[in-house]
C-alpha cells in the first residue's frame, strides 16, 4: 500500500490556498505548518524566513546550521515557474528572525538580512501534476548565508548517510519544527513542533518515481499530528547516541485540513547530500564577501531609484486593487491580437501593512493600450485584475508639452540677449603718451601699455565755455570747472 501520494496532497492544498494562504507570502502547494503539535516558542532549533524585515508572518521556516548559514527549502527562495536556478528576489532581500520568536511581537530590528542565497543552478520551482511536472520536489533544499551571525549555544550536527539509513530502518522518531498554520486557517506567528515516525520509502528507488530515495526521507502523519500547507523549509531533528542531529527539511506534506486529514505523510530533503555543494558555495562567498556586499549595496541604491524614476516618465504600474502575498507570481499583461499576453514581471512590492503587499513593475505602454495584472501560485490558482487603460501616453504627452515650453522659453531668452547685445554701442577713448595720441574704440576700451586715457573737462567763465583736454587738464585762469 502506498501511503504517500504527493500529487493528491498538493491538489488538496491548492484547493485551500485561496482562502488560507493568500496574503501570507507563502506558496500554497508547499508544506506550511505544524498541526497538532506543541508550542516551540523560545527554541533555538527553528527560525522564520521573512519576505521583508517588517513582515509579521513567515513565508517559510528554517534552521541555523552554523552562525551564518540557515537551512530552508529551495522553493522558498526560487522564482516560481520554469526558471532554473533563479531566485524570486535579490540575494539580499530575504530576512531571518532570531530563533523561536513570536513573529507577531518580536523586535523587527533584530532580524538579520541575507547576504548570499544558495540553490542548485538547475533547481526549477515548477509544479503541474496535470503534465507530470513535479520539478519543485527535486533537490528542494536551499541555504541562506547571513550578513551577520546569529549566535546559538550550540549548532546541530548534520546526520550522515549511515545515520539516516539507521533512522529509516529503525523507524525512529523525527521532530519537525515550523511556523505558519497551527490549525485550519490559523497562523499564530509562533513556532510549533511535532514528532512523527520515520519510515523507508514505499519504493526502493524513488518516491512517486521522481525524488530519489537516497536524497529524501518520509515521516508518517496521523489524523491528529501532521504538517500542513506553509511550513516549508522547517527542520527535521533526531536524537542518536545522546546527540542532536539535523536530518532534513520539509518540502511537502498532507495535513491541516482538520482532524483526521493528516493521514498521508511528510517529504523531506536530506541535508547530508548537499554538504559538499554548500561548502563550495560558502567558500566562494567568504573569498568574495567584500566585493559581493559592495555590489549589492550599489545595486540596492540603483533599484531604490527605479520606481521614482519610472513614475516621472509614466512607466510605473502598481496593482492597487487588492492585497497579496509576496510569494505569488505577479505579471503585467497587455491585450494584443484578441488575447492577453505577459509583458512585464514584477519589479518589487509595496508593503501597506504586515499582510498587504502590492506588486509594481516598469513598462512603456503605447497610447490606447489595455493592461491588467495576472496573479498566480503555480499549480494552485490564477486570478486577474480588472483591465485598465495605460497612463504612459498622457505622462509622455505632458512631458513633451513641458519640453516644448521650456525650449521656447530658452529660445526667447537667447533672442533677448542677442537684442540687448546689438543695442549696446562701442565707446571711444583717446590715449596719450608724451606727444603721441591714439584713439581706441571698443565695448570696453583700454589704452595700450604706456598710454594713459586723455581726459576732457569743461571750463566756464560767465557765458564763455572752453573744453580742455590732457592727461591732467586744468581750467585757464579765471575759468571754473563745470
Amino acid at each position: 500500500m502506498r501511503i504517500l501520494n504527493f500529487q493528491f496532497v498538493r491538489k488538496l492544498l491548492a484547493s485551500l490556498a485561496a482562502t488560507v494562504l493568500v496574503g501570507t507570502g507563502m506558496i500554497p502547494q508547499k508544506a506550511a505548518a505544524v498541526y497538532g503539535g506543541e508550542d516551540a516558542t523560545g527554541s533555538e532549533l527553528v527560525v522564520g524566513i521573512m519576505d521583508s524585515r517588517d513582515a509579521r508572518l513567515p513565508g517559510c521556516s528554517g534552521a541555523l546550521i552554523s552562525e551564518r548559514i540557515v537551512l530552508t527549502a529551495a522553493h522558498c527562495l526560487a522564482k516560481p515557474g520554469n526558471h532554473p536556478g533563479k531566485l524570486s528576489r535579490e540575494h539580499w532581500e530575504y530576512w531571518v528572525t532570531l530563533p523561536g520568536v513570536n513573529t507577531t511581537t518580536d523586535d523587527r530590528n533584530t532580524r538579520v538580512q541575507s547576504a548570499f542565497v544558495v540553490i542548485r543552478d538547475d533547481y526549477t520551482n515548477s509544479y503541474d501534476p496535470k503534465v507530470n511536472d513535479l520539478a519543485t520536489q527535486r533537490d528542494d533544499i536551499g541555504f541562506i548565508i547571513l550578513r551577520k551571525p546569529i549566535k546559538l549555544s550550540s549548532y546541530p550536527r548534520i546526520a550522515t548517510e549511515a545515520e539516516v539509513k539507521q533512522l529509516k530502518a529503525s523507524r525512529a522518531p523525527i521532530t519537525h519544527y515550523g511556523y505558519g498554520l497551527s490549525d485550519v486557517g490559523f497562523q499564530s506567528g509562533k513556532p510549533n513542533r511535532v514528532s512523527l515516525t520515520a519510515r523507508p520509502s514505499p519504493s526502493s528507488n524513488r518516491i512517486n518515481d521522481f525524488v530519489l530515495e537516497d536524497h529524501s526521507m518520509i515521516t508518517e502523519e496521523t489524523g491528529l499530528k501532521a504538517l500542513c500547507g506553509g511550513d516549508s523549509g522547517g527542520p527535521w531533528y533526531a536524537q542518536m547516541g545522546g546527540e542532536l542531529l539535523i536530518v532534513a527539511n520539509t518540502i511537502a506534506a498532507s495535513g491541516c485540513r482538520g482532524p483526521g486529514s493528516g493521514a498521508g505523510g511528510t517529504l523531506g530533503a536530506l541535508v547530508h547530500k548537499y554538504e559538499g555543494f554548500l561548502k563550495e558555495k560558502y567558500d566562494y562567498f567568504l573569498s568574495n564577501e567584500t566585493s559581493i556586499i559592495a555590489d549589492q549595496l550599489k545595486t540596492e541604491a540603483i533599484k531604490a531609484r527605479r520606481a521614482p524614476d519610472a513614475m516621472k516618465v509614466g512607466r510605473y504600474y502598481q496593482e492597487t486593487t487588492s492585497c497579496h502575498g509576496k510569494g505569488i507570481v505577479a505579471v503585467l499583461q497587455t491585450y494584443s491580437s484578441s488575447a492577453w499576453v505577459d509583458i512585464a514581471t514584477v519589479e518589487g512590492w509595496i508593503t501597506l501593512n504586515d499582510s498587504c503587499h502590492q506588486p509594481w513593475t516598469i513598462y512603456r505602454a503605447t497610447k490606447g493600450e489595455l493592461l491588467r495584472w495576472r496573479l498566480a501560485s503555480p499549480g494552485a490558482w490564477e486570478v486577474f485584475s480588472n483591465p485598465f487603460p495605460e497612463t504612459t501616453s498622457a505622462v509622455e504627452e505632458a512631458l513633451a508639452r513641458a519640453d516644448l515650453e521650456r525650449q521656447a522659453a530658452e529660445d526667447e531668452a537667447r533672442e533677448a540677449a542677442t537684442r540687448a547685445a546689438a543695442s549696446v554701442k562701442p565707446k571711444s577713448i583717446v590715449c596719450r603718451k608724451g606727444t603721441q595720441t591714439r584713439k581706441v574704440t571698443a565695448m570696453n576700451p583700454r589704452c595700450p601699455e604706456g598710454f594713459r586715457v586723455q581726459v576732457t573737462i569743461i571750463c566756464v567763465k560767465g557765458t564763455a565755455v572752453k573744453k580742455v583736454s590732457g592727461l591732467d587738464p586744468r581750467c585757464p585762469s579765471g575759468f571754473k570747472r563745470k
